[in-house]
């Protein structure tokens, strides 16, 4: 992962190095205490307390505040989100941080819902739909898949999941600020890659 920071002092600069050499020697497994019950495949790393989030019932919204103060929540501006990011290692705190953060943005949310039915295979006779039924099929969360219920608002951060026009820069993992929520269109304004804006 490389991160762009401009204007950063020499010994910002040189503890994010240091950051980054201490990423990779985790990585390589050069960092860590074996565990007893897998030394081969496990080992325990001591995080230092600066790169931690303090425990607490308030932490999550302390990270989300750090990473994108209040004002660019409001008035989203492409030129500094392109810098800002959480990254987690679960779908499900991703989720966690996303529904936080929607409740910190105003305006109306609107939710887009999938349509998900079982398609029967020959003549069935309707056995797919009593083994399969809508209610159960929307319950079902996929990586790499929407949830069953989208909810956003206009301002919001939203990533491409799959390439839609790799030419015109909609691609998988292109980042957009949502502009405009209609019934069947989400409209949304690029800000990462060559098709900024």
């Amino acid at each position: 992962m490389r991160l762009h920071q401009p204007n950063l002092s020499t010994i910002q600069k040189e503890d994010n190095t240091n950051f980054a050499r201490w990423l990779l020697r985790i990585g390589d497994g050069d960092i860590g205490v074996p565990d007893e019950s897998d030394p081969h495949n496990v080992s325990w790393v001591q995080i230092p307390e600066r790169f931690c989030i303090p425990n607490g019932k308030a932490r999550l919204s302390q990270l989300i505040s750090f990473i994108y103060d209040e004002g660019l929540l409001q008035f989203p501006d492409a030129g500094k989100l392109q810098q800002q990011a959480i990254v987690c290692p679960k779908n499900e705190t991703v989720d966690t941080i996303n529904n936080m953060i929607l409740k910190n943005i105003e305006g109306l949310q609107k939710n887009y819902t999938s349509c998900d039915t079982a398609t029967p295979y020959s003549s069935d006779g309707g056995q797919t739909e009593l083994l399969y039924p809508t209610e159960y099929l929307n319950s079902q969360n996929f990586p790499g898949l929407p949830p069953h219920e989208l909810c956003l608002k206009i301002g919001v951060l939203i990533i491409l999941l799959q390439n839609l026009n790799v030419v015109g820069g909609l691609c998988n993992g292109t980042r957009m600020i949502v502009t405009q929520l209609l019934s069947n269109l989400i409209e949304g304004e690029i800000i990462t890659g060559t098709r900024v804006g």
